[in-house]
Order: structure tokens, then sequence, then C-alpha cells
């Protein structure tokens, strides 16, 4: 919900509390970690949608942020991480 009224900080609260709540859900690392995407913080991004991948290696959505987040830093950068 906060996501798509682009209010990152408020959706990165809820679910920095989902995952306190329940540190294995694979859907939250991976909602908190498009959500640091689409803020553009592209190392915390990784790290929740690495975590997710761990989690579940089933996750069609980590695994597709995974993919943007590459996309996202070579932008960003002008490098590619392979």
């Amino acid at each position: 919900m906060y996501q798509r009224q682009e209010k990152y900080d408020r959706a990165i609260a809820d679910f920095d509390q989902a995952i306190k709540l329940d540190p294995k859900s694979a859907i939250a690392f991976a909602n908190r970690g498009w959500t640091y995407l689409n803020k553009r913080e592209y190392d915390r991004a990784i790290a929740d949608l690495d975590k997710a991948t761990a989690l579940d290696s089933n996750l069609y959505a980590a695994y597709t942020g995974v993919g943007r987040r590459s996309t996202g830093w070579a932008i960003t950068t002008g490098l590619s991480r392979s």
C-alpha cells in the first residue's frame, strides 16, 4: 500500500516489523528489497533480495528483483557486476 503511494520509508518500517515478527519471511524481505530498489538504495536492495531467495528459492518476486537491481546498479554506476 505505501509503496504505491511512494511512501517508501513507511513501507520499509512496516516490512521491518514483519521481519521482526517472522525473520524467515521471504516475502517480507523481497518486498522490502523492492522498496529499496524504488528508493535507489541498491546495496540494501541486494541484501534483502538475496536473503529472500536464500529463504525461498522459488520466490519469483525476489528473482525478478535481483535482475532489476543488477540493471539499476549498472545504470547508476555505469558498470556491470558480472
